[in-house]
């Protein structure tokens, strides 16, 4: 198994900071041509993929990333959206770590009207 390259690694290849490898990786200013030449190709020959998990874990730290779920009511307990529901619940768990939050919202199935109120 092949050892998976960060971002320190580039920048160490390519004699630059972290922040500079960070700043071709997103394509902003601030990096001259030919710095950012030399840190895209150190990224091609190693073949770096971006980690989105470890990114994730570090956003979460100031940054929470809200997801509204917009399910129909359920009534008297029984309601085929319930499964829907419980694997929602248990995606929240398993990503929570990684600064996830939701929302559930619940509509009358019945009224058309209340529906378009939500989403909008």
């Amino acid at each position: 198994m092949v050892k998976q390259v960060g971002i320190k690694e580039i920048a160490k290849l390519s004699n630059t900071s972290i922040g500079t490898v960070d700043r071709v990786l997103n394509n902003r200013t601030g990096v001259s041509p030919k710095t950012k030449q030399r840190v895209l190709e150190i990224v091609k020959q190693t073949g770096y993929v971006k980690n989105n998990i470890a990114s994730r874990l570090k956003l979460s730290a100031g940054k929470k990333v809200s997801i509204a779920v917009v399910l129909p009511q359920v009534i008297n307990g029984i309601s085929y959206w319930n499964l829907p529901r419980m694997g929602v619940k248990k995606a929240l768990n398993e990503l929570s770590d990684f600064g996830v939050e939701l929302e559930f919202i619940d509509f009358s199935s019945d009224d058309k009207n209340h529906y378009k109120k939500i989403v909008d």
